[in-house]
């Protein structure tokens, strides 16, 4: 079995809240009815109140309305299903829904608008409605439009718990028989330390994106993980990796996102 993880690197800069369409599965295998979600992310490092937001699609301007009292803490996802998710979704082992309604979206054509009020905060269109927000493409069904950096890409829809997680404090992850510490501080050095606490031994691999803030762009050789990216952990064991940040020269200040994507399979 294979699971995935995304958490992001946060580098220096004043505190901000951002909210974000991460993911979209507009297109199940399974029933169309309970078998949609649309999961937000707030990339940001203050807490949110979406109490009132508004979900849009294609097929209704009032698609999903979110209940009073729904904060989204930093680094956090939240996600939104159709109201039979729980029965219906592709697969079983996916999260339980943050919250559920009827929601419709299209299998060709489509968009997700979120709004707060008459304010746009983020938006992903699919297949040839080009008009609302960032285009997206068209993805196989069973799988979900994810965003990358400003783009969106075509990945296996996820929904696991607690995705993406802020590496600025130890964190557990929920996932059976493994735990990720990290202690990063790249500023210039942090470690990142992976226990496998189950009976069986897992193999582990690492994988680091390019940073990127606002317009700007480093490559992902900018945050170096010493040793392999893959590696196998015995059980009860824990493997620990040095991370060091190469800040290029003239970099424009701000605080740079990256994703390190951690997928892991039973040996």
């Amino acid at each position: 079995m294979k699971y995935v993880i995304l958490a992001m690197l946060l580098y220096v800069t004043l505190a901000h809240a951002e909210v974000e369409v991460y993911q979209v599965l507009y297109d199940p295998v399974g029933s169309e009815s309970g078998g949609e979600a649309v999961e937000l992310k707030n990339t940001g490092d203050e807490s949110v109140d979406l109490s009132g937001w508004i979900l849009a699609t294609d097929s209704s301007n009032h698609d999903a309305t979110l209940p009073q009292n729904t904060i989204l803490l930093p680094g956090r996802t939240f996600l939104i299903a159709d109201e039979r998710w729980d029965e219906n979704k592709d697969n079983a082992s996916w999260r339980k829904a943050d919250y559920l309604e009827i929601i419709t979206l299209g299998n060709t054509n489509g968009f997700v608008a979120l709004l707060n009020g008459n304010q746009t905060i983020d938006a992903v269109s699919w297949g040839g409605d080009s008009s609302v927000g960032i285009s997206g493409p068209s993805v196989s069904p069973g799988m979900a439009l994810r965003r990358n950096g400003e783009a969106f890409e075509e990945a296996p829809a996820d929904f696991f718990e607690g995705i993406p997680v802020v590496l600025t404090a130890e964190v557990t992850l929920r996932i059976p028989m493994l735990e990720i510490t990290p202690f990063v501080n790249l500023a210039p050095e942090g470690t990142l330390s992976l226990r496998n606490s189950g009976p069986n031994a897992v193999t582990v691999s690492l994988r680091i994106s390019g940073l990127a803030y606002k317009n700007y762009t480093l490559p992902s050789d900018t945050v170096e993980i010493e040793g392999p990216l893959t590696f196998t952990i015995a059980p009860k064991g824990e493997y620990r990796a040095n991370m060091k940040l190469h800040v290029p020269p003239k970099t424009v200040p701000g605080k740079y996102r990256s994703t390190l994507r951690v997928t892991i399979f039973d040996s």
